[in-house]
């Protein structure tokens, strides 16, 4: 073979290298853009899962929490109303306890005046019996 032969087949073996590899690379690029697309898919829909779960966990969180507000109102509504009854216990007995006053301080005059009453007839009835 001449070099020029041997340059020719050369050429042509490395252009039929080359087209047979592009046709090889043009075949199988639809298989790895679906590889690529169904791999990117089950990467994402892990990614959802994940994100669903933390977001039916922070709904079963606040749903915790909202339950424990309307229990601390509950309670709250509660103690407003024991108050209020305290209040009104509170200012009836500040009442009896006014009028129980009045009262004994009525009868501390009675008996300071029966006492001076006593007093002037004992001493009329031992000026009589002298």
């Amino acid at each position: 073979m001449t070099p020029r032969t041997d340059a020719t087949l050369r050429l042509y073996a490395d252009n039929a290298l080359l087209l047979l590899v592009s046709r090889i690379a043009m075949a199988a690029t639809p298989l790895v853009a679906s590889a690529l697309v169904t791999l990117g898919s089950f990467y994402l829909e892990a990614r959802f899962a994940a994100q669903r779960t933390a977001l039916a966990d922070l709904d079963r969180g606040l749903k915790s929490a909202q339950s424990e507000i309307d229990g601390i109102r509950t309670g709250l509504a509660d103690v407003r109303q024991v108050v209020a009854v305290n209040a009104q216990v509170v200012s009836s007995l500040s009442d009896q306890q006014r009028q129980t006053q009045a009262r004994l301080e009525k009868m501390t005059d009675a008996l300071g005046t029966l006492s001076s009453t006593v007093s002037g007839l004992a001493a009329t009835v031992g000026r009589l019996n002298r």
